[in-house]
């Protein structure tokens, strides 16, 4: 696979994980509104609905506690992609970078063939003295 083809596949795959730690920060979030909810129905209820409700309010603070490792996971999981994408990001710079640095030698060889002075080749080429320097080094 070619190093764009890697990138859109893991970007991909962060997307996704992505969407899903969203949905588990979401039902994290709404967990203690809910049981808000059922603690105040508690005050009105029959007893054999407040042994429910208690249950309900049990399961629901479980699914928090699972949730929120889930969450760990879910980030533990996101952090090597990102590290993944950076390289393939600097590797498609370097290699586009080592691209262009091929042309300007080229040209530079091409002009310096042509009889022209280091200072018209830097001008015609937009180059400082540096850059030139390092260039032809």
């Amino acid at each position: 696979m070619t190093l764009e083809k890697d990138k859109e596949s893991l970007l991909a795959a962060r997307e996704e994980l992505q969407v899903k730690l969203s949905t588990v920060v979401a039902r994290i979030e709404s967990i203690p509104d809910v049981i808000a909810k059922i603690k105040t129905e508690l005050v009105t209820s029959e007893k054999q609905d407040y042994q429910a409700k208690a249950l309900l309010i049990s399961g629901l603070e479980l699914e928090q506690q699972t949730l929120t490792e889930v969450l760990v996971n879910l980030k533990n999981t996101i952090l090597p992609l990102n590290s993944r994408l950076e390289s393939l990001n600097n590797a498609i710079y370097d290699r586009d970078n080592e691209a262009k640095e091929k042309a300007l030698r080229e040209k530079i060889t091409a002009l310096k063939s042509q009889g022209e002075s280091p200072k018209t080749v830097r001008e015609t080429l937009g180059l400082s003295q540096r850059e030139y320097e390092r260039l032809v080094a």
